[in-house]
């Protein structure tokens, strides 16, 4: 559940939104995005600051993700619809958006598809990475057997 931030008047401080977590759940406009979001495996962390009916995301890329920021970033860009509009820190492998809640749809589904566009490039790399891998170990054979053949019939040849 999110309360809107409010003054509290006996503490004298401000008291930003409080969530209620459930799993497995997806989002609509004016609920909690850091719940939904948090939920994508691309992100270690996600939080949200709401005000008035914007919000300010703030997603912290997953450990395993992080030497992959340049490609997530890559991702966004190119696909990302011209209303929404990220900052990224690199040092930090943060990506932050401000935006409206009626737009959260848009979000999720956007770095929903970026997920899963991640995990088969990275997948597209290993598979090619064996493929190279293999083709330069049939070069070498190819090279030695030929060399082999060429040495069998040059001494037959000087015989």
């Amino acid at each position: 559940m999110v309360s809107p931030a409010h003054i509290d008047d006996q503490k004298q401080y401000l008291v930003l939104a409080e969530e209620e977590t459930t799993p497995n759940r997806t989002i609509s406009a004016g609920e909690s995005v850091a719940t939904g979001l948090s939920e994508n495996e691309l992100f270690g962390n996600v939080s949200a600051f709401y005000y008035n009916d914007r919000v300010r995301i703030t997603f912290h890329v997953a450990e395993k993700f992080k030497p992959d920021f340049s490609l997530i970033r890559g991702l966004i860009e190119f696909n990302r619809p011209r209303n929404l509009m990220f900052t990224y820190d690199r040092h930090a492998a943060s990506v932050s958006i401000d935006l409206e809640k009626d737009r959260l749809a848009n979000l999720d589904g956007l770095l929903t598809n970026v997920y899963s566009w991640l995990v088969k490039e990275k997948l597209f790399r290993k598979v090619l990475r064996t493929v190279i891998e293999f083709e330069k170990h049939y070069q070498q054979e190819r090279d030695r057997i030929y060399n082999i053949l060429n040495n069998t019939t040059v001494a037959v040849v000087t015989v």
